[in-house]
């Protein structure tokens, strides 16, 4: 359990961190909550600066290495896989968009982190930090085998997003065969760009 000065600190830091901000939540709270947890874990480099990714496209927002000198649980430091964070509103944190589907198959069989700051009404009241282990167990086999099927169905610019035979269709339907599993998955794919993604998702509440 995060104890409560914890996450008055957290609160408080977000603030700071969120100044001149719009009202409500966007992508920048998600990057500044990565911070507020490097501070309030010191996830610093050996020059006591932060040690945050640089690349937005990273498979893993704190990779082991990044972490392992770090207050951290020692549990979350020995995580290969790293450290995946997420910034979610109250009540929309029991199920959890994970990233590509391929990718986080790939760090599910290494075994990675999951930190979720969980906010009530403004991304600057944090009301709880969750840390859930995921690594893949033998329930979780038929996920990572359909990850690569729906990844390569989906990033085929030759099959229609929307309509019979579509992307959306198809996501759908494999992801009802993981009716009882702990991940299932979502597409993500947007119209008229046509920029293509399916995503894992993580209910969390299956393991709460």
């Amino acid at each position: 359990m995060i104890k409560e000065k914890l996450l008055q600190t957290a609160s408080n830091l977000m603030s700071d961190k969120s100044r001149g901000f719009a009202h409500g939540y966007n992508n920048e709270h998600g990057q500044r909550f990565e911070e507020v947890l490097a501070e309030i874990y010191n996830i610093r480099k050996q020059d006591g600066s932060l040690w945050m990714q640089d690349d937005n496209t990273a498979e893993i927002d704190f990779t082991q290495e990044m972490i392992e000198s770090s207050d951290l649980p020692e549990w979350v430091k020995d995580c290969v896989g790293g450290l995946e964070v997420k910034l979610l509103a109250k009540g929309r944190h029991r199920s959890i968009k994970l990233g590509d589907a391929q990718v986080k198959a790939n760090k599910l069989k290494k075994g990675f982190a999951l930190c979720v700051g969980v906010y009530d009404e403004i991304p600057q009241n944090i009301v709880a930090i969750k840390f859930y282990k995921m690594k893949a167990e033998s329930q979780d086999r038929k996920v990572i085998r359909l990850a690569k099927m729906v990844n390569d169905f989906v990033k085929c610019k030759a099959n229609p997003i929307k309509g019979i035979g579509g992307t959306r269709e198809f996501v759908r339907e494999t992801t009802k065969q993981l009716v009882n599993s702990r991940f299932y998955f979502t597409d993500c794919s947007k119209t008229p760009s046509n920029a293509r993604q399916v995503q894992m998702v993580f209910r969390s509440f299956v393991t709460a």
